[in-house]
């Protein structure tokens, strides 16, 4: 029962996991290590989202998920003495989003991840006696891809705070002084005035007419001429800056190429088993892989071609299951993993790109035998949302349930199983320097599993 029952359920409950916290799709199972020696597997998911979303304030519609295909694959083979070795094939993270629309009038638009991380795992279990058993193994990891931030939010913050701006700024508003009533000033003033005054004036925020007067007055510009002083430094930066924002979002803000980099990890596990109830309870720890691989960034109009250093995060698997009557079967699996150790911060643009949350993930399912060749399973997943009071646009989600049902047939020393899932993501605001710039909402993903299992 134990066997027959287990591949069932793992289809069924593994069919949706694509949209998981931070950017797991596989769980990294390593169940496929219980199966008979002698057989392998191939696995194909067809994963279709739908997450769609709209601007606070803009122009911007977005339905940024794009379909994919996951793919794994195993083998296992007898060992000497109570030993079998493993072999798998998994594409255990991606991100593919992408924001369509027009960067000068959207918040987002244009904004975009392909993110994928594959491995190959060499595994081996020794079974201790008939009820406990250790494994592990090392992984070679392949990860890269593309990032980029466009539209609006990002350009706005990027260019009111960049450095080429502000020395842009202060020359105009030197220019704009300089002939006129505060001649002898306007030195003192473009040179003077803070950064946060300026960026603050230039995108014409509340507030900013009085912090501009405030500190006009600071800089010896009184009387009469310190309102009319601040409307005309208003007046000249506003004009320039928009004309400065619309052209850099036209050409793209961001844009960060990965190029692919190999990193090496290892797994290691534990598990007790009760063979006479199809009890198992397994622990396994993935460790985090480290990664430096090339890269070619493009900022505002600037290229630099550098190296940038990320992690791919532990994590820590736990599998349970029992029998609970007559060929039926009861699992739960829960996972967590520290996405926010993953970081990527470009050498050009300086800060974190990923600004990923920590995931915890639950699922619980029961599998029924109905005959020789046929079982049938049901499940749910859940994964509790952070409540953030936004999150990354590149992953603008926050937490999911779903249900998940899988079919499972055995003929000739073949088996297929087959399941599919339905996930409702929660509702998320994506948010820029902290703000929130676009709300998403009632979004769902829909799976569909096949597995082929075969023996050789």
């Amino acid at each position: 029962m134990k066997r027959l029952l287990l591949s069932s359920a793992a289809i069924a409950l593994t069919t949706t996991a694509a949209t998981a916290g931070g950017l797991d799709r596989s769980q990294q199972s390593t169940s496929f290590l219980f199966g008979e020696p002698g057989t392998g597997s191939v696995t194909i998911a067809r994963v279709t989202p739908s997450i769609t979303g709209t601007d606070v304030a803009g122009s911007g519609d977005y339905d940024i998920g794009n379909s994919f295909t996951q793919l794994g694959a195993h083998a296992l083979i007898d060992g000497p003495s109570d030993i079998t070795f493993g072999f798998q094939y998994d594409q255990a993270f991606g991100g593919d989003v992408l924001y369509g629309g027009d960067p000068t009038t959207a918040a987002l638009a244009g904004t975009k991840a392909d993110f994928a991380g594959e491995s190959l795992n060499f595994m081996a279990k020794y079974q201790m006696n008939e009820n406990f058993s250790v494994f592990g193994g090392l992984r070679a990891q392949k990860s890269g891809g593309e990032i980029a931030l466009g539209g609006l939010a990002y350009t706005l913050a990027g260019v009111s705070g960049s450095d080429a701006y502000l020395t842009g700024a202060r020359a105009g508003i030197n220019a704009a002084l300089t002939g006129g009533p505060l001649n002898a000033l306007a030195g003192a003033v473009s040179a003077g005035l803070s950064d946060d005054v300026i960026q603050a004036a230039s995108l014409g925020s509340a507030g900013a007419q009085a912090d501009l007067e405030a500190e006009l007055a600071g800089l010896g510009v009184g009387g009469a001429f310190t309102a009319a002083t601040a409307t005309s430094l208003i007046g000249a930066l506003q004009p320039a800056f928009d004309a400065t924002v619309n052209a850099t979002a036209a050409a793209g803000f961001y844009d960060l190429e990965i190029e692919d980099d190999w990193g090496f990890g290892y797994t290691i596990g534990a598990a007790y088993e009760r063979p006479d109830i199809a009890l198992r309870f397994a622990v396994t720890y993935h460790s985090e892989v480290d990664h430096t691989a090339n890269s070619s960034e493009q900022l505002a109009g600037t290229t630099r071609d550098d190296e940038v250093d990320f992690t791919t995060p532990q994590s820590v698997n736990v599998d349970f299951q029992t029998g609970i009557a007559a060929d039926t079967l009861l699992t739960f699996n829960y996972r967590w993993a520290e996405w926010g150790s993953f970081d990527v911060i470009p050498a050009l643009l300086g800060t974190d790109l990923a600004d990923l949350d920590d995931s915890q993930r639950y699922s619980i399912g029961i599998a029924r035998r109905i005959n020789d060749e046929l079982a049938l399973s049901v499940g749910i997943t859940h994964e509790a949302a952070s409540n953030d009071d936004n999150v990354s646009p590149l992953s603008p989600t926050d937490g999911e349930t779903g249900l998940n049902l899988g079919v499972r047939y055995e003929s000739d020393g073949m088996t297929f199983a087959g399941g599919v899932g339905y996930t409702w993501i929660g509702d998320a605001d994506a948010g820029v320097g902290g703000v929130d710039v676009a709300n998403f909402e009632s979004n769902t993903v829909t799976t569909v599993g096949f597995r082929l299992t075969y023996e050789f």
